[in-house]
């Protein structure tokens, strides 16, 4: 019994300070961040914060040259060793959304990010942070939308839908469904 109580606390606490490391980065790491037009190669640094203008980017292509700053959303996509992270339009702001790099939690035949920045005026509501992508198709889950979106997504999945439609699975098992949905159809 002390075993499995030791592996579990050794489990979370590995848990909680990989998504402090990933999430909400504030230290540089190497990494390509790309566009149709552009790839960077070099150190970035992604703000915690998020105003109207989006996500600073602190970019340092190496020694022997000058930090850079700008917005993520000219990109559409950052990799780094230990992190991926692609645009989405998330919050609501004057003249549409903010368009930010939000970290993969899941990949597979559907990708699964999550929006864990703070704003800078308002606090994040946790229920709708989730956004996926599948083939070229990306936007936001919506707890108040949940089954009526899953049928379009995995709609290949009758058993997984109808765990769907029969409340087994809700929202808050996003994550569940998308590794599931994933292991049973593979890429």
């Amino acid at each position: 019994m002390k075993r499995v109580a030791f592996t579990l606390l050794l489990t979370l606490f590995f848990f909680n300070s990989q998504s402090q490391t990933i999430y909400g980065q504030t230290d540089y790491m190497y990494g390509k961040m790309a566009n149709a037009t552009e790839t960077l190669v070099g150190y970035f640094s992604f703000d915690k914060v998020i105003s109207s203008n989006g996500q600073t980017v602190y970019y340092w292509k190496g020694p022997g040259t000058r930090p850079k700053t700008f917005q993520s959303r000219k990109y559409d996509y950052f990799q780094g060793d230990s992190i991926y992270m692609e645009k989405f339009g998330t919050l609501a702001a004057l003249g549409g959304k903010v368009e930010m790099m939000l970290p993969r939690i899941i990949d597979g035949r559907i990708q699964l990010f999550e929006l864990t920045f703070r704003r800078e005026s308002l606090p994040m509501f946790k229920s709708d942070r989730f956004y996926v992508k599948k083939g070229q198709e990306k936007f936001q889950l919506k707890k108040r939308k949940f089954k009526e979106q899953m049928r379009t997504l995995i709609s290949e999945d009758a058993v997984l839908l109808n765990k769907i439609e029969n409340e087994e699975l809700t929202f808050d098992d996003i994550i569940d469904v998308i590794l599931m949905y994933n292991k049973n159809n593979p890429a």
